[in-house]
């Protein structure tokens, strides 16, 4: 029954839009007046984030300042910005042991910042960039982790890890 209804409509459209063409080519049923047709056009920005600059799991040997950088994509058609935050609250703004399935007790005492033109620290996260121009913009972004001689070392194969949301959306001028 379906195919039989899919066929019939398929039919009608290839057949109405004949019928169409062959008219508009002879000229006869159709006049020279023109339609206008308003729309307005709502402000997008669309952030593509992957997952190696969302989750970032590590295993810190020594004290010192860990890095990592990676490219969130913008796309946009208005003034824009990106923000950051933590996606849960189990870590805080903090790095975590993870277990491979659950996060466990022990965390880094320094909260974890983000940057790419403005620095943020977590967990209160913000705007790390903003933009004026319209397209597609490729953004580094750095994350910052400073282990001190106080933080603990983990067993095995484990690690520290933190999830974070990178969301863009339009400015909004007042």
């Amino acid at each position: 029954m379906r195919k039989t209804l899919g066929r019939s409509i398929l039919f009608i459209v290839v057949f109405l839009s004949i019928s169409v063409i062959l008219n508009w080519s002879s000229g006869s049923g159709f006049s020279s007046a023109s339609t206008t047709i308003r729309a307005t056009v709502l402000p997008f920005v669309f952030i593509s984030a992957p997952k190696d600059i969302c989750i970032w799991e590590f295993q810190p040997s020594a004290p010192g300042i860990f890095t990592k950088k990676g490219l969130l994509n913008v796309t946009a058609n208005t003034d824009w910005k990106i923000t950051v935050k933590k996606t849960d609250d189990v870590n805080d703004g903090h790095m975590r042991e993870w277990t491979g399935v659950n996060y466990a007790s022990k965390k880094l005492h320094a909260p974890l910042k983000v940057s790419a033109d403005r620095e943020v620290t977590l967990p209160e996260g913000g705007t790390i960039q903003t933009g004026t121009t319209a397209g597609e913009h490729e953004i580094e972004v750095t994350l910052t982790q400073v282990v001190t001689q106080d933080d603990l070392p983990l067993k095995d194969r484990l690690v520290y890890r933190i999830e974070l949301k990178f969301e863009g959306s339009p400015i909004e001028y007042q």
